[in-house]
């Protein structure tokens, strides 16, 4: 089966290169839109117009599936109902399995803004990524930004979420400087 992954950046091929390890079987093509890097700044409808241009051509190519790596794109397209597979509800729906009730989320300004998970985690912690995520993306030394984000995490937290893809990319930078348990979609996502 063919399935493309659609991503603004390093987060899609770091979502990639796991889910294909995961399903070996399966052949994916990966869209790193990287000229509309960032989505975590885009409008709203900016974001749904390009989706349909990259779904279109991953559907001419012959993908049967549509994965939408991006959680800033992900959540326009769950939240607009539109069928294809995204990273925030399988997030949504592991931490609700899991228990979890005071979540500390990193994500960009409008995965935070449009209240995906705050609907479900109404006492969740939201942590604005974009530097940390910029940084990622462009390859920069993240350890700073990245200690300065942990530090700030309130001490109730029951987990952490990785709410975009491109923290994939330094999640082992992650597992040692935190003692909650830490959520990356490339783990739980199932197709």
């Amino acid at each position: 089966m063919k399935i493309g992954i659609i991503d603004s950046g390093m987060g899609g091929y770091y979502f990639y290169l796991n889910i294909k390890k995961r399903y070996p079987k399966h052949e994916f093509v990966l869209i790193k839109d990287t000229c509309f890097f960032p989505y975590g700044t885009k409008t709203p409808k900016i974001l749904l117009q390009r989706f349909e241009i990259l779904n279109a051509k991953l559907r001419n190519i012959g993908c049967i599936k549509t994965i939408v790596a991006c959680n800033t794109l992900s959540t326009n397209i769950e939240i607009n109902g539109i069928d294809v597979l995204g990273v925030v509800t399988p997030v949504i729906d592991y931490m609700n399995n899991q228990k979890y009730q005071k979540p500390a989320i990193i994500a960009t300004y409008n995965t935070i803004k449009s209240n995906i998970f705050q609907k479900s985690f109404p006492n969740a912690y939201m942590i604005l990524g974009t530097n940390l995520i910029s940084e990622v993306e462009n390859k920069l030394n993240v350890n700073q930004v990245l200690i300065d984000m942990i530090n700030f995490i309130p001490s109730d937290c029951d987990c952490l979420v990785l709410g975009c893809t491109h923290l994939i990319g330094i999640k082992h930078l992650i597992y040692p400087k935190i003692t909650i348990d830490v959520i990356s979609v490339d783990e739980i996502f199932k197709l």
